[in-house]
């Protein structure tokens, strides 16, 4: 079930609370901060994995919850960053059919990804002493977006980066709960409060899968399906955070709304260079983006 021309409108009466007593995680509560196994947290488990976007005002009410904050140690993502490669050499070979239905050459990409087994143009660094850490530091304080304990892997490698992560310049992960960001664009001198706007982004995707805890394996799965990932509880957060930081520096809803747009052709490619299906889930994810746009100027 999807809201969809739903989105700017009240949530409230989308999910029932167990019984009269429990606090629906869609109301305004003027209790204390929840804690984590209290009634209240366990409404909000419930009502996120229903996965429905949330409202500027229900993200407001969802950062406003205590969240454990757990997050591996440096060892642990430098195992995990060295085996980036193995698995997704792993991966290429399990998908062997659908590699070559597509035009690709499994030997091909397995001995591009073999390259990269002694990678080491990586930086494990603690998020505040990131460059701009002060730039972002307070927005994230205010909004309860806890960064304390988070490292970010540190990536100077282009190369690297395109062959695992793609055309966005910033990632986060749940399994480890970190994020991952291009040295090249987060660390330079004159990078734009738009490009710093993806750490808000990420941050927020930490809390998400902290709230969730043993739940965002079987979350994120669900996730995959065509077409629906941007309208996910997940990303309705992770976005409305993002434009919300992006709002409070005094940048207008039309500047928003072309950065949000140079976002999806930089992960889509221009239309002539896409076929009529990926052009419909184009238009159909810059919509949907626009929605979070027009809920965090017009709440």
């Amino acid at each position: 079930m999807h809201m969809g021309e739903g989105l700017e409108e009240s949530l409230v009466g989308a999910v029932a609370p167990a019984s009269t007593e429990e606090e629906s995680p869609l109301e305004e509560s003027k209790a204390p901060m929840a804690k984590p196994e209290s009634k209240s947290m366990s409404n909000w488990k419930k009502f996120l994995l229903l996965d429905e976007p949330l409202t500027f005002r229900a993200v407001q009410r969802f950062l406003r919850l205590e969240r454990p904050n757990k997050f591996p140690t440096e060892e642990e993502l430098a195992a995990y960053l060295r085996n980036v490669p193995e698995e997704a050499i792993k991966e290429t070979v399990k998908r062997e059919d659908e590699v070559k239905k597509s035009g690709g050459d499994v030997d091909e990409i397995v001995e591009e990804y073999g390259r990269f087994q002694e990678f080491s143009d990586f930086e494990i660094k603690r998020i505040e002493d990131l460059k701009h850490w002060n730039k972002i530091r307070s927005y994230l304080e205010a909004h309860n977006l806890k960064p304390e304990g988070v490292r970010v892997i540190v990536i100077d490698n282009d190369e690297y980066w395109k062959n695992f992560y793609g055309s966005n310049d910033s990632k986060s992960g749940f399994e480890p709960k970190t994020i991952i960001i291009r040295k090249g664009v987060f660390e330079e001198d004159g990078v734009s409060d738009e490009d710093l706007s993806w750490i808000v982004h990420e941050v927020a995707h930490l809390s998400f899968y902290d709230f969730l805890d043993e739940k965002t394996a079987e979350y994120i799965a669900g996730t995959q399906e065509p077409q629906k990932y941007i309208k996910t509880a997940m990303e309705s957060i992770a976005f409305q955070a993002q434009i919300a930081y992006l709002k409070s520096l005094g940048k207008t809803k039309e500047s928003v709304s072309a950065f949000v747009g140079t976002y999806i052709e930089k992960s889509f490619g221009r239309d002539e260079e896409i076929d009529d299906d990926q052009r419909e889930v184009k238009q159909k994810e810059l919509a949907q983006l626009m929605k979070y746009v027009d809920n965090v100027y017009y709440q």
